[in-house]
């Protein structure tokens, strides 16, 4: 996928069998830029991420955010989720996986805790982090479904304009031959102002082609549409799980305390 060649994942276990076994990643033998890339190293980290934190998933056929990254504070384990019906209603939380496995003689304590009320706190703290690192505009400086229209009439009317222009330049080139060819100016006098009209038309043009193209990037969509959607990203609301699975390593969650609090924390992968 990145253009490198990997060797020696295997090896056989005697030179008497056919039989192999495999071999420490970190023995392989690696050799890039043997081949053309199929996509970029960033894309190819940001999948490896997703893979490594792979889990079951649960009756929505999507595992929930917080999934291979939750942990117990404790014992390490990861946390599981367990969902349980109170007064008619179905609530989801995580508790430790090994307590949950080794019952009635547990091997830890419960450290349950809200599914989603983990999930609230761990979701602030990444958008804490990332309005803390990178400077995002605020949804009030997002184009209103007006202030786009009246844009795109501004483009629409500037590229007119420069397109009158540059006819403008053609016709005084046209005229200007003539008027050479009937003798009415001079040869350096001609060569001077058709040249000077040449590269006005030929800026002119530039222009155009910039303004039609960035036109054209733009595919002609409800401005209000647009506008709440690039509001709910700049939100981070939902939160990508692709994010977390980039920025957090671990959440680490505290059993209860008697006054009915818990210790979150977050190792990031920054």
């Amino acid at each position: 996928y990145t253009g490198t060649m990997v060797q020696g994942t295997k090896r056989r276990v005697s030179y008497k069998s056919k039989a192999c076994a495999g071999v420490p990643k970190e023995a392989w033998c690696r050799v890039e830029g043997t081949h053309e890339a199929i996509v970029d190293r960033a894309s190819f980290d940001a999948a490896q991420a997703l893979l490594d934190r792979r889990t079951r998933s649960g009756g929505t056929g999507e595992p929930h955010p917080l999934a291979g990254i939750a942990r117990c504070a404790d014992c390490g384990g990861p946390l599981v989720k367990v969902s349980q019906l109170y007064k008619g209603v179905r609530r989801s939380y995580l508790q430790c996986g090994r307590y949950a496995s080794s019952r009635p003689h547990p091997n830890c304590t419960r450290h349950s805790v809200r599914l989603d009320a983990l999930t609230g706190v761990v979701e602030e703290r990444v958008r804490a982090l990332v309005r803390a690192r990178y400077r995002l505009p605020s949804p009030e400086r997002l184009l209103s479904p007006g202030e786009a229209e009246a844009r795109l009439r501004r483009e629409r009317a500037e590229a007119l304009e420069l397109q009158n222009q540059i006819a403008r330049r053609s016709r005084a080139l046209e005229t200007l031959c003539l008027d050479r060819a009937d003798g009415l100016i001079g040869r350096e006098e001609f060569a001077g102002m058709s040249a000077r009209f040449r590269e006005e038309r030929q800026a002119l043009q530039a222009r155009l082609d910039a303004l039609e193209a960035r036109m054209r990037e733009t595919p002609p969509e409800p401005p209000g549409l647009l506008a709440k959607r690039a509001e709910a990203l700049l939100r981070l609301d939902p939160m990508p799980r692709e994010l977390l699975v980039l920025l957090v390593d671990a959440v680490t969650v505290g059993e209860r305390r008697t006054d009915g609090t818990q210790e979150v924390s977050i190792r990031w992968l920054l």
